[in-house]
């Protein structure tokens, strides 16, 4: 901003366009029938391990599911990474972020560890929100009763009342993160040092805790699954189109942007009459 030239006035005008053409484009929340349910079951397919996060009734498995990701030594000058994740409830977007990384880091698997901590920090407090506002559903949380004592058979015994105690219990199942990056799933869930982390801060640690302690499940996905990648990186058009759709929350149709340049295309060019040379004996 500081010292525009005529590339950043291109990559404006390329926004710019894209944002007016692409106005009345909206975020869909929808129970059945969510375009990310493709993509589910397309992991699925891939990774049997990550099957249980499809499904449209969500029997068994947790309604939260959360990607992340991060793209390294980004930025030009500062040379710091990009940190990039995303939530889904029922299959809709709840929760993104895109943000750039407060150091810089060193390799990949570094900048994907800090991603990942970032990412772990919302999981947990979203879990918190929805027990909070007694949010529950018996296919996929765990719920534990207290057991009433036998009944008396004296007419004359006092019934008590309930104690706080005799509530149900309510606990999620681990809310599973997604990564792309093998070394910072072993790193999430084994509690080892190395070479690569032994110079990272504790605070980029903390996932292992929130691992421990039954909270979150760190899982492997394909890097062409990844819908986080859409807030670290410039995609191309047609993995840019389709991630945009899962997110969205919408079925993929061809946009307006695409319509106007099939008219573009397609119309007749007529030159500029004032551009056509006039010859000699052939007028003004």
């Amino acid at each position: 901003m500081h010292t525009p030239d005529m590339k950043h006035v291109q990559m404006m005008q390329s926004v710019i366009g894209y944002l007016r053409f692409q106005r009345g484009r909206k975020l869909v929340y929808q129970r059945k029938d969510a375009r990310i349910q493709s993509l589910f079951r397309k992991i699925g397919e891939a990774d049997p391990v990550l099957a249980k996060i499809c499904g449209y009734d969500y029997r068994g498995s947790t309604p939260i599911t959360g990607m992340t990701d991060s793209d390294f030594a980004n930025n030009e000058a500062a040379r710091k990474s990009v940190s990039g994740h995303c939530f889904f409830l029922f299959g809709c977007l709840v929760s993104w972020r895109s943000k750039l990384q407060p150091l810089t880091a060193t390799s990949t698997h570094e900048a994907e560890l800090i991603a990942l901590t970032f990412a772990a920090d919302e999981g947990v407090w979203l879990r918190r929100m929805l027990t909070e506002v007694g949010f529950i559903i018996p296919d996929v949380s765990r719920i534990q009763h207290t057991k009433p004592d036998e009944e008396d058979d004296d007419p004359t015994s006092v019934v008590e009342t309930p104690s706080p105690d005799d509530t149900p219990i309510m606990e999620l199942e681990p809310t599973p993160i997604l990564c792309d990056n093998k070394g910072t799933v072993f790193t999430a869930n084994n509690p080892v040092t190395n070479l690569r982390s032994r110079h990272l801060e504790v605070r980029w640690f903390k996932v292992r805790d929130y691992v421990k302690n039954g909270l979150l499940n760190v899982l492997h996905l394909r890097t062409q699954y990844n819908l986080a990648d859409y807030f670290t990186k410039p995609l191309l058009g047609n993995h840019f189109q389709e991630f945009r759709d899962c997110i969205m929350g919408v079925e993929p149709e061809t946009s307006y942007f695409m319509m106007q340049l099939i008219k573009l295309q397609s119309r007749p060019i007529v030159p500029n009459p004032s551009c056509l040379y006039v010859g000699p004996g052939k007028g003004s």
